[in-house]
């Protein structure tokens, strides 16, 4: 059973969450290895993302060349999007494995781990913007699944991608991962619990006073003081 909190949901909303988007992929660079590109080149990156909205025939077309990079790279900017309405029926076609071979597409590619945490992070955004298409029960197992899958890259997304879900019974997980030393596990599990309605400040004080390694507690401070005008929107409460 999910133990869901209800975010808020409107249009104003759905621009905080695409604005937040950008703002992770900004979070995610900022502690330990894999942070190659400079604050300002990531934010340029993250801008562009928001201004170059993806039409289906693209996102079709890009799925079908197989390349991994530029399928992420299209799937991240629908994520972007302020609206993804005629996207989402082929999004969802493409989790469920609906007419996947009838679009000229690999369903081997499609079933990819690394590009299936992608539809799966695209649908969950769209199930938190209010469409009622999306099957969220069966995308959380995959998630909480794709935590132990094996692969590291998949690991780290699902991580990030539990606050999103916002289900107060993946709080136990994301605590004891932001509490170990492994960098990007740490700063996945920082931005999910940062975006998590469940999350309280008594609860954020805790989390920070235990953790182990200083530039932990350092980035945990920021991410949590740079994600509450984002948390107040989304979230009933305020966060």
């Amino acid at each position: 059973m999910s133990h869901g909190f209800k975010r808020a949901v409107s249009p104003i909303n759905a621009i905080f969450r695409s604005a937040g988007f950008a703002l992770i992929t900004l979070l995610m660079s900022g502690v330990g290895a894999g942070c190659h590109e400079s604050g300002a080149d990531q934010a340029i990156s993250a801008q562009q993302n928001v201004r170059n909205p993806v039409a289906k025939d693209e996102l079709v077309s890009t799925l079908k060349s197989r390349d991994f990079d530029r399928s992420i790279s299209v799937l991240n900017r629908v994520k972007a999007m302020q609206y993804q309405g005629e996207l989402i029926p082929v999004i969802v076609d493409l989790w469920s494995g609906r007419d996947i071979k009838e679009r000229g597409l690999d369903p081997d590619f499609v079933s990819h781990p690394r590009i299936r945490i992608e539809i799966a992070d695209v649908l969950i955004q769209a199930a938190n913007n209010g469409q009622k298409t999306v099957p969220i029960n069966e995308l959380g197992d995959f998630v909480r699944k794709a935590i132990k899958g094996g692969d590291f890259e998949v690991e780290v997304q699902a991580v990030r991608m539990l606050g999103e879900l916002n289900d107060k019974e993946d709080l136990e997980t994301l605590v004891h991962i932001a509490e170990g030393e492994e960098d990007r596990l740490f700063q996945a599990a920082t931005v999910a619990l940062s975006y998590d309605c469940w999350t309280t400040q008594d609860l954020a004080d805790q989390i920070r006073d235990h953790l182990k390694v200083s530039n932990h507690r350092e980035y945990f401070t920021r991410v949590w003081k740079d994600t509450r005008v984002t948390r107040a929107a989304i979230c009933p409460r305020g966060g």
